[in-house]
């Protein structure tokens, strides 16, 4: 597990010592292309890379959108430094070929005054700011691969000058039974002189469950962009019931900008309420001050594959229950208690084949398992009686 686990920062290095020579140089331009998109990723200090995905995966590792489930959207306020803020608007959802993304992404730079050429000042005050627009698709080419891609328009305006261009994302995550590795290439393909701060990132995920309501996820990210500044991330997100979080977060980040102990740490909370998500997160910059951010989000309902039209009538506060396991499994498709719960909940309403489709897909994931395991022999020894569990059985 800790050879898989520092997989990232080896990858990053590699790419950094041959790409080292071949990167353009130059100022960035658009630095809000390396804003964290979400308060969760800020709070876990951007190590998001190789996370399962939400609507602002699109951001940083487009093939986190694979397998999504329901339709969900998210939006993201952010006080940066001064008068500047950002605004983040994302939604995302799975379709019959694959998985979809948008999101739109606004940097208000604030108001300068104005001046001519010569320094000269003049009358009245100009704006500034700077906007990009991502449209990402994923997929699944296999069990415990995802794949994804996205193009961002990107533009800057001040005062009455402006200009634009877009670049590319590609991505892609591999499931192992208990970690996810994530590798991706940002900001590809713009045109020269645009100063873009091209990223080769790559990440890993795990998932450790302490209780039946507790459990711990960690990440480490390693980011190198092409002004040879190397950034290693890491974070970890305690979760009670999946309702309740809290996040801590720590970068350290070589090259030009140099961080204090201090201020490499980054913290957040959050909490789940029926379909909503709020997170915050608060991220200091050294002299330059503190950052905020607040995000929130929304999983729309989606009713369960096949469900049982005529249980749902007749036993609602059944149907309720199983409305929660399954958009338990959707919101963590790695929980495997959630995939557990969920077939139960099948078996419980007299649906033996759903309980064993449900397990049958959840060990595509965790093929070792042995819940699942123990679950999948006694559903198909009871399929194969060709008799089911009703509400009297229980």
């Amino acid at each position: 597990m800790k050879k898989i686990l520092f997989i990232p920062v080896l990858l990053t290095l590699s790419w950094q010592f041959i790409f080292a020579d071949t990167m353009p140089s130059g100022s960035i331009m658009y630095p809000f292309l390396d804003i964290a998109p979400s308060a969760r990723a800020a709070a876990l200090a951007d190590s998001v890379c190789g996370l399962s995905g939400d609507p602002g995966s699109a951001f940083s590792n487009p093939s986190q959108l694979a397998g999504i489930g329901a339709p969900q959207v998210s939006l993201t306020y952010g006080k940066w430094f001064a008068d500047t803020d950002y605004q983040n608007l994302s939604g995302a959802t799975d379709l019959s070929f694959g998985s979809i993304g948008a999101q739109i992404l606004y940097l208000n730079l604030g108001q300068f005054e104005k001046r001519d050429d010569t320094g000269v000042l003049l009358d009245g005050k100009m704006n500034a700011y700077n906007i990009a627009a991502t449209f990402a698709y994923a997929l699944k080419p296999m069990a415990r691969l995802s794949a994804g891609a996205a193009i961002k328009i990107i533009g800057q305006s001040m005062a009455d000058s402006s200009r634009a261009t877009a670049a590319f994302d590609a991505g892609a995550q591999y499931k192992f039974d208990k970690i996810s590795v994530g590798f991706a290439l940002n900001n590809l393909g713009a045109a020269p002189g645009y100063g873009f701060p091209i990223t080769i990132r790559s990440g890993a995920s795990s998932i450790i469950d302490l209780a039946a309501a507790h459990k711990i996820t960690l990440g480490l990210d390693a980011k190198y962009e092409f002004q040879d500044e190397l950034t290693l991330s890491m974070g970890a997100e305690y979760a009670y019931s999946d309702t309740v979080f809290a996040r801590l977060g720590y970068r350290l980040r070589s090259g030009s900008y140099q961080y204090d102990v201090i201020t490499g740490f980054t913290a957040g909370a959050g909490v789940k309420a029926g379909g909503f998500v709020f997170d915050y997160a608060l991220v200091p910059f050294g002299d330059l001050g503190l950052t905020q951010r607040a995000t929130v989000s929304y999983v729309f309902y989606q009713k369960p594959p096949n469900a049982p039209e005529k249980q749902q009538e007749t036993q609602p506060e059944q149907t309720k229950e199983l409305m929660k396991r399954y958009n338990a499994v959707k919101a963590d498709p790695k929980n495997m208690k959630a995939w557990a719960s969920l077939a139960k909940e099948y078996y419980a309403l007299g649906s033996v084949s759903y309980a064993l489709t449900t397990v049958t897909e959840a060990l595509k994931i965790s093929p070792k398992n042995a819940e699942l395991n123990k679950l999948k022999e006694e559903y198909k020894k009871r399929a194969g009686t060709g008799t089911g569990r009703t509400s009297a059985d229980k």
